[in-house]
C-alpha cells in the first residue's frame, strides 16, 4: 500500500491458498440420501487485486478497482470409507479450473456544501471449466456482468441527509457446455437479462445521541452459472431457463450512542418476484438423489427485526450481544419451505483485558432449527456453540492466538446429515506491518 498524500492511496494485494479438503459421509437418518465418500486433493485460491483513490479539482476524487480471481480444484470420489479405490459407477475425479477478472471506476463530485454526486461502472467476466472424469471432454461456460451506477447525497440539514441512487446491470450468457452421454459437447441455451434498481434513503439524528434512518430499494440477483447449469454430480436438474430474482427492500431503524453503551435495532421487509429456491422434485430425474433445481418462485416475502448493544461494562470488560428474527414465506407456492435458514440466531462476546495488550474473549452463538429440503423434510436441530480465544499484542508487529472452538463438545449440524467438528484447538501467528 502507498499513501503519498493525505487524500490518494493505492494498495496491490496478492493472496494464495494451497488447500486440501474433506467432507464427512452422510450421517443421517434420510433412505433416500446417497452416501459419498468425497475428497479433494487439492482446492486452491489465487486473487490479484489493486485499489486506488486520487482526488483531483476541488473535492472530487476518482477510484479504481481490477481484480483476477483464480480457483482449482480437484474432487475424487471413492467406492467406500476406505478412500482407495474407484472401481463403483458413481466413482470418478472431477476438475474445476475457473477464473474471474474485472474492474470498475467511481467519480465523486463534490458539488457544494449541499450534493455528493458519484457516478460508477463495472464489468466482471466469469470462467468455469469442469471436467467430469480424466479423459472426459472440458464443459466450459462464460458469463459477463455489467453495472453502470449514480448516487446524490444530498445534505439537507446538519442532521438531515437524503441519498438517492439508480443503477442499471446487465448479465449476458456467453457460453454454456452440455456434455452427452456419448461424451459429445452440445450448447446450453444462453441468454441475457438487464434490469433497473434503486435506492432512497432518510438518515436523520434526532439528537447528539440518537440516529433514526429509513430505506427503500429495488434489487435485482441474477442468477450463477451454478443456478443455471450445475447437475451437481447427479442430485440436481440445470435450469437454463432461470431468471433473475427481484426484491423491493424497506427498513426502518435507529441506533443510540451514549458514553458506555451503545445500542439499535432495524425492522426490515423484502418482497421478492422470481425468487430463486432450490426446490426438492421426483429423484427419477437425477442421478444421485434426493434431487433439487433451482426454481423460480413467484412471490417470496421476507421480514425479521435486528437488534444489537455494545456495552463497556468495566474498564476491563466489554460486551456485545446481537440478535436476528427473520420469517420466510413463499406466498405463491407456501408448500415451498426455505430452506438453510433459522428463524432464530443470536450472538455475544464478552472481552476481558486484564493488562494492557491482552484480551481474553468469551463467545457463544445460537441459532434455531432448520431444513434442509423445501418439502420441510430433513430437520436440522437448533444449537449452541461456545468458543474461548486469548490474543497477545507484543506491541512490535507481532499478534498471537490461542483457543478452542465448540467448547463443550456440541453435536450440531447446519445440512441435516453433515456434522460440524467437535471441540477444536487452534493457534494463530501475524505479523502487521507498521509505518
Amino acid at each position: 500500500g502507498l499513501t503519498p498524500n493525505e487524500t490518494d492511496e493505492y494498495a496491490l494485494s496478492y493472496y494464495k491458498q494451497d488447500g486440501v479438503k474433506g467432507t464427512p459421509p452422510y450421517g443421517g437418518q434420510d433412505p433416500s440420501v446417497r452416501t459419498r465418500f468425497w475428497r479433494w486433493p487439492f482446492y486452491d485460491k489465487e486473487s490479484l487485486y489493486f485499489l486506488s483513490r486520487t482526488a483531483f479539482g476541488s473535492g472530487h476524487y476518482v477510484r479504481l478497482r481490477a481484480y483476477y480471481d483464480k480457483f482449482d480444484n480437484l474432487l475424487s470420489s471413492f467406492d467406500d470409507n476406505s478412500y482407495t479405490t474407484q472401481n463403483r459407477r458413481f466413482a470418478f475425479n472431477s476438475t474445476y479450473d475457473d477464473h474471474t477478472w474485472g474492474g470498475g471506476t467511481e467519480f465523486g463530485f463534490d458539488l457544494g456544501p449541499a450534493h455528493l454526486l458519484k457516478v460508477a461502472a463495472s464489468v466482471k467476466r466469469d470462467f468455469h471449466r469442469e471436467q467430469d472424469d480424466i479423459g472426459d471432454p472440458w464443459e466450459k461456460f462464460e458469463d459477463e456482468t455489467i453495472s453502470i451506477g449514480i448516487e446524490d447525497t444530498w445534505t439537507i440539514s446538519d442532521e438531515t441527509n437524503l441519498i438517492a441512487g439508480a443503477s442499471w446491470n446487465r448479465q449476458e450468457s456467453r457460453r454454456a457446455d452440455l456434455k452427452l452421454p456419448d461424451n459429445t459437447i452440445v450448447p446450453f441455451p444462453t441468454g441475457d437479462d438487464a434490469a433497473m434498481n434503486y435506492q432512497l434513503g432518510l438518515f436523520h439524528d434526532l439528537s447528539k445521541t440518537i440516529a433514526v434512518h429509513a430505506t427503500i430499494g429495488r434489487k435485482t440477483r441474477f442468477p450463477t452459472i451454478s443456478n443455471r447449469y450445475s447437475g451437481r454430480f447427479g442430485s440436481s436438474l440445470p435450469n437454463p431457463d432461470l431468471a433473475a430474482e427481484t426484491s423491493d427492500n424497506y427498513e426502518i431503524g435507529f441506533e443510540r450512542n451514549l458514553e458506555r453503551i451503545q445500542y439499535g435495532g432495524a425492522v426490515f421487509l423484502s418482497r421478492l418476484e422470481d425468487a430463486i429456491e432450490s426446490v426438492t422434485i421426483d429423484d427419477s430425474l437425477c442421478a444421485s438423489p434426493p434431487c433439487e433445481q433451482a426454481q423460480n418462485i413467484a412471490k417470496q416475502e421476507n421480514k425479521g427485526i435486528e437488534l444489537y448493544l455494545d456495552a463497556t461494562l468495566t474498564s476491563k470488560l466489554d460486551l456485545h450481544l446481537d440478535y436476528t428474527w427473520l420469517d420466510r414465506k413463499n406466498k405463491t407456492r407456501p408448500e415451498v419451505v426455505p430452506t438453510d435458514t433459522p428463524q432464530h440466531k443470536a450472538f455475544a462476546y464478552l472481552v476481558y483485558t486484564p493488562v494492557p495488550l491482552l484480551d481474553l474473549i468469551a463467545s457463544i452463538v445460537y441459532e434455531g432449527s432448520r431444513v434442509s429440503e423445501s418439502t420441510g423434510e430433513r430437520p436440522v436441530d437448533s444449537f449452541k456453540v461456545a468458543n474461548l480465544k486469548g490474543s497477545r499484542e507484543f506491541g512490535n508487529g507481532w499478534i498471537a492466538e490461542l483457543g478452542v472452538n465448540n467448547v463443550f463438545d456440541e453435536d450440531y449440524a447446519y445440512d441435516e446429515g453433515y456434522p460440524e467438528p467437535g471441540r477444536n484447538f487452534f493457534f494463530n501467528l501475524q505479523y502487521r506491518f507498521r509505518n
